[in-house]
């Protein structure tokens, strides 16, 4: 989180991943005015976190939020995510999220928690205007109505939260060992499935979804997955520590 690390999080030829309210994953055509968004971490504490865009001639224009905006973009850019047509991107140690046109990067609003007692990381779509935060350092997630752009409240989880991947109409959130299950409809009252040998590797856990909807967990220790519908484990691989390094982070899976 708080390493000089380059996100690329946007595809290639002027589409944007696009997150939705529902199972399907879609695209979003949004110009021809560049071919990628690159989200620069920046140094922690720094406030030189930004945004770099590769154009359609392969050129690299960086800062181009501060650029539009005449502002910084703020601290540690962690993820971002399109919401009903609007970039979110999270600062965690901003305790903030800021909300962007996803084309010309203009601001359209920023939701701060003005006491700076979140520390927002990735950030998944609900049903009806609303969105669930994950906070790598408190123990709880943030509720957001994305028509308001408001903070509604804190959901008590009783750990810490990082990455997330909806399948199902529920949202599956990475967390100290387990996974969390969060409904659509019903975001307050999780559910948790508790995922073996993740002892502190859990920090860097990747998720993905498959083609049949389940959700496969990626932590240091094991390869855990998970069936959707049931919310149980179905399948997991645990790795021989004598080959690997109690420290190491994963990394991705294909």
């Amino acid at each position: 989180m708080k390493k000089n690390v380059i996100y690329l999080l946007l595809g290639f030829l002027g589409f944007f991943v696009s997150s939705c309210s529902d199972d399907d994953d879609d695209t979003l055509p949004v110009s021809s005015a560049y071919r990628m968004a690159i989200f620069n971490e920046g140094d922690f504490q720094a406030g030189n976190a930004s945004i770099s865009i590769i154009t359609p001639e392969n050129e690299i224009e960086n800062d181009v939020f501060e650029k539009v905006n005449n502002r910084p973009l703020g601290d540690v850019a962690q993820s971002g995510i399109i919401i009903n047509n609007q970039l979110y991107v999270t600062l965690n140690n901003s305790a903030k999220i800021e909300v962007m046109d996803p084309i010309s990067f203009l601001s359209i609003a920023t939701i701060l928690d003005e006491e700076k007692s979140i520390t927002p990381i990735y950030m998944s779509p609900l049903s009806s205007g609303k969105a669930i935060v994950s906070d790598l350092y408190d123990n709880s997630m943030i509720l957001v109505n994305t028509n308001t752009h408001a903070i509604e409240k804190k959901i008590d989880v009783n750990t810490a939260t990082k990455q997330m991947v909806t399948s199902r109409n529920k949202v599956f959130i990475a967390a100290n060992n387990k996974m969390l299950v969060m409904d659509f409809s019903n975001p307050e009252s999780p559910r948790s499935i508790t995922i073996t040998d993740t002892d502190e590797s859990w920090f860097n856990a990747r998720l993905v979804k498959d083609e049949d909807g389940n959700v496969w967990m990626l932590t240091s220790k094991a390869l855990t997955c998970v069936d959707a519908n049931k919310e149980t484990i179905v399948k997991e691989f645990v790795f021989d520590g004598s080959n690997i390094v109690s420290a190491s982070w994963p990394q991705s899976f294909l």
